[in-house]
């Protein structure tokens, strides 16, 4: 368990509720900021004490207490799906959460 991830289950233990960690990654501040509390609001519904960065091209890694890290991407990169999506009314953010 890294040093964040043993402070992270002590304050929970000793608070009695789940902790949330939330980095944002971006070429600007004000998009972190962005970022690191769509992460938290994230966790929130989760209601589990972890770590999520969100980075700008919609890369997210989860990291919960037993150390299980989980990777995925929430944009779509792939041009003609993209175009393909301009020409409904699904979102490229919803088309990767379904995908």
């Amino acid at each position: 368990m890294t040093k964040i991830q043993e402070t992270m289950h002590r304050l929970s233990l000793e608070t009695k509720s789940p902790i949330f960690v939330g980095i944002g990654h971006a070429n600007t501040t004000y998009k972190a900021d962005l970022y690191a509390e769509s992460a938290i609001q994230q966790l929130e519904k989760q209601n589990q004490s972890k770590i999520v960065v969100m980075g700008e091209e919609g890369k997210i890694i989860e990291i919960d207490e037993d150390k299980a890290a989980l990777e995925y991407v929430t944009m779509v990169q792939d041009p003609e799906i993209l175009e393909r999506l301009k020409k409904t009314t699904i979102s490229p953010k919803i088309f990767a959460k379904i995908k």
